[in-house]
């Protein structure tokens, strides 16, 4: 293209090759000129092409914005339904809030469902330990949660507490739960608050252990006292208390009480209480066999 617009040029510069300088250098410039408009405007071809471009562009876009609006509008793509997995194991009342707190409104459309705020929701309920939230085709919302499970009862004052292994009281104790479970009697603490994790380092260690221990003796206890200052005491089911002071130490106290419970088949026929806040050096208050059952006090000390 350019080649024959040069071509064109040289023709008319060569027809004034017999003219007068002054027409030669008129004609130049005439020549000149029309080249520098030839050069700042486009071809037309150029033109249609861009222009064409412009108008796809637009049409491109008032599409993805039709398709967008018709995604996010249409009833089509609305939550169908909501499967809920994990609630088995809840009281009635438990699994009513729990499906009031994943509820979606009729017509959310899939892609908008507040998954986040659900999984919020669901997660400040004091039985569930976790919680995720999916999305699932064709248009399926899956709710799938971890509960808490007790592992001990709290008492703290005349409220029974069931408490999982985060030291989370989950609720009200329940009668069998009760029966079952090790008890935990809190002195000089504030009523728990239900859902609210607690933090006594004794506390925690009881959990961590109970589970973990020769079940043998774990399951001759009846209740484990813990006093303000974080001082434990076994209230052992045939009577005796053991004194377990801090919980430093809580391996070699544990295996002394085994100890006594492997050795001694009736412990409680001899022994009033057993302080166990020196591992090393245990002390046991002996019961005086002349003194009244009814009424037994302790007349001798000795060690283990």
């Amino acid at each position: 293209m350019r080649e024959e617009r040069n071509r064109s040029s040289n023709i008319v510069l060569a027809k004034t090759r017999y003219r007068s300088e002054k027409k030669r250098k008129k004609v130049r410039r005439e020549v000149a000129a029309a080249e520098q408009v030839f050069d700042r405007t486009p071809h037309q071809h150029e033109r249609v092409r861009a222009a064409r471009t412009r108008i796809l562009a637009v049409m491109f876009l008032v599409l993805c914005i039709e398709a967008a609006v018709a995604l996010f509008s249409s009833p089509v793509f609305a939550v169908r339904k909501v499967h809920i997995i994990g609630l088995s194991g809840l009281l009635e009342n438990e699994s009513a809030l729990t499906r009031q707190a994943i509820s979606i409104k009729a017509g959310t459309n899939w892609l908008l469902a507040p998954s986040k705020r659900i999984e919020q929701r669901v997660k400040n309920l004091p039985w569930i330990r976790e919680v995720s939230v999916t999305r699932s085709l064709p248009a399926d919302i899956t709710v799938k949660m971890v509960l808490r499970e007790p592992v001990i009862t709290l008492q703290s004052g005349s409220e029974l507490f069931e408490m999982d292994d985060d030291e989370v009281p989950i609720r009200i104790a329940r009668t069998e739960k009760a029966q079952l479970l090790p008890r935990v009697e809190f002195t000089g603490l504030d009523t728990p608050v239900i859902g609210h994790r607690l933090h006594s380092l004794s506390l925690k260690t009881i959990i961590d252990k109970i589970n973990s221990d020769n079940r043998n003796i774990i399951d001759k206890i009846a209740k484990i006292d813990i006093d303000q200052n974080d001082n434990i005491c076994l209230n052992m089911k045939d009577g005796i208390r053991i004194i377990f002071g801090p919980r430093e130490g809580w391996q070699e106290k544990i295996a002394l009480a085994n100890r006594l419970y492997k050795f001694e088949s009736n412990p409680s026929s001899r022994f009033e209480s057993l302080n166990f806040t020196v591992p090393s050096s245990p002390v046991c208050v002996l019961k005086d066999s002349k003194k009244s059952t009814v009424d037994p006090k302790p007349t001798a000390s000795a060690k283990l």
